[in-house]
């Protein structure tokens, strides 16, 4: 095979080797994230560029299609391992499905077996025109329309993942904004050259100057990577927190357009959602058959309850930036309620059928059971005083706010029992329960006694969860025992008058005995 050599063919090499330089460096550091995937693209490249440059030497016609149709091997393979590249970056779209990756080679693919069968149909190269109309070392080739077909589908790709990347390294905030600009030039140096190619192919005389553009890229990016520690420490550090986070976090913009999500959102709504789209902060419509309930959702699909939180995101200036939405899964405390209430119901039930007057107070001493026979005793329903504390009811009894022997129980209970368990000395001496009598005064003014009786409700854990007291009006009671007392302060004092006549009786008797024996003495 014929070479010749020029300054203009040994450029492409130069340029290939660097890339391939670059990428053996990439590789050695591939523990970096996203060095792996950048290497890939450096290699496409260098192929590109070393298979164009060979090609510029070669005089053979056929050797020089041939060598185009290596080289195209990397043409199709640059614009898929970039996007690649970018969404291991930015982490924007995540798998559903089939692998996202195994579609971005579909087209790359097919494209290539039109190229090394162009012969039969002339797809790809309709025609091949030596420069100045000479057998040479350059050539002019035809662009069908795959050439445009395959143009469009990486512009499509590049710029996609050239967004991506721009997009998370601003929010990132880890270079200057100088570097940053220059980044952005690099990335969009490949499109502009290859666009020069495609269609102004006859006044750039066949030299195709995308190659070289791709190694310009390739130093700065690899520059940002290492010197700068780009990709190095913070995404990585950033990410792994914001991936980690067992809530889901939402990003969206001043239009409410989705920018980010981390991947426990999907765990709790059970679907991906679509970035840029926009998105209803309350949630309740993005998520078919939400129930509402208590400022939750629940979610049939993932079975789960979730709350939604909405904060403002602002900027360095104090200007609104956009939002973020945290979902909380709050599926076990929902359970932990609905125990809770099934326990009160079921307590309510069974006090109802009791005829004493009972309520339950929880350790926040809150009411969770006033049955039908409290409610009659105190006139007040059980819903003016479930979920209230003492100062609702206690006034019925006292006549002012103050602890009733279930608060009191509850309190010298909790007193004892911190940490997650119970002093020894307290369970042992503390009893199965207290009892109190209390006197209040009826609506006639009449005197009511009302015995009380309070004892604790302890979990499998040995800890407080409940107090339970009892009211039980032994008035009656009380009064059979005043009349008997009564009666019998009524039979002593009787019996002391009794006792006072017999011994008033026996001193008169004494009295008359003695005068009559003076009245018997002789004269």
């Amino acid at each position: 095979m014929q070479l010749v050599v020029t300054p203009l063919s040994v450029f492409p090499i130069f340029t290939a080797l660097i890339m391939l330089l670059l990428a053996v460096h990439l590789f050695e550091n591939r523990k970096v994230r996203g060095a792996k995937k950048f290497a890939y693209f450096m290699l496409a490249a260098s192929l590109w560029a070393f298979a164009t440059g060979i090609e510029m030497m070669t005089v053979s016609l056929p050797a020089k299609i041939f060598l185009s149709k290596v080289s195209y091997i990397g043409i199709v393979s640059v614009a898929p391992l970039w996007f690649l590249f970018c969404q291991n970056f930015g982490k924007d779209f995540r798998k559903s499905g089939i692998s996202y990756s195994v579609l971005l080679w579909i087209f790359p693919i097919l494209n290539l077996i039109l190229v090394f069968t162009n012969e039969l149909h002339g797809l790809v190269w309709p025609s091949f025109t030596p420069v100045d109309g000479i057998q040479g070392t350059r050539l002019i080739y035809g662009h069908g329309p795959i050439v445009y077909l395959q143009a469009a589908y990486s512009y499509t790709l590049m710029f996609m993942g050239s967004v991506i990347f721009i997009r998370k390294a601003i929010r990132l905030g880890n270079l200057s904004k100088k570097i940053m600009a220059v980044i952005i030039v690099a990335m969009l140096v490949p499109l502009f050259s290859n666009a020069l190619y495609l269609f102004f192919t006859d006044y750039l005389q066949g030299v195709e100057l995308t190659p070289f553009s791709f190694a310009l890229t390739g130093y700065i990016l690899a520059l940002s990577i290492f010197k700068y520690k780009f990709l190095k420490i913070l995404p990585a550090a950033k990410e792994r927190v914001y991936d980690g986070i067992q809530n889901g976090i939402i990003v969206l913009d001043n239009a409410n357009a989705v920018v980010d999500y981390n991947p426990a959102v999907v765990k709790l709504i059970g679907f991906e959602l679509t970035l840029g789209r926009r998105f209803d902060t309350t949630l309740s419509t993005e998520i078919p058959g939400a129930i509402v309930d208590s400022g939750a959702l629940y979610v049939a699909e993932t079975k789960k309850w979730v709350e939604v939180a909405r904060n403002e995101l602002y900027d360095d200036l104090g200007h609104e930036a956009g939002k973020i939405v945290l979902l909380y899964d709050v599926t076990h405390e929902r359970e932990i309620q609905k125990e809770l209430a099934n326990s009160q119901k079921f307590f309510s039930t069974v006090a109802d059928f009791l005829p004493d007057a009972i309520f339950i107070i929880n350790t926040n001493e809150k009411v969770i059971v006033w049955n039908k026979a409290m409610e009659k005793m105190t006139g007040i329903p059980a819903l003016e005083v479930l979920g209230k504390g003492m100062e609702v009811y206690s006034p019925f009894f006292y006549g002012e706010p103050r602890p009733m022997l279930a608060n009191v129980v509850m309190q010298d209970a909790l007193s004892h029992c911190t940490s997650g368990a119970c002093e020894t000395s307290w369970v042992h001496s503390s009893g199965d329960h207290h009892t109190k009598t209390i006197r209040i005064t009826g609506k006639g003014g009449e005197s009511i006694y009302l015995w009380a009786v309070a004892s604790m409700l302890f979990g499998q854990d040995g800890l407080p969860l409940y107090a339970i007291e009892s009211i039980r009006d032994v008035t009656k009671n009380l009064g059979h025992e005043e009349a008997l007392r009564k009666k019998l302060e009524e039979i002593e004092r009787l019996n002391k008058v009794m006792i006072n006549r017999e011994q008033k009786m026996i001193e008169l008797k004494k009295e008359n005995e003695e005068l009559r024996k003076s009245t018997e003495k002789p004269l």
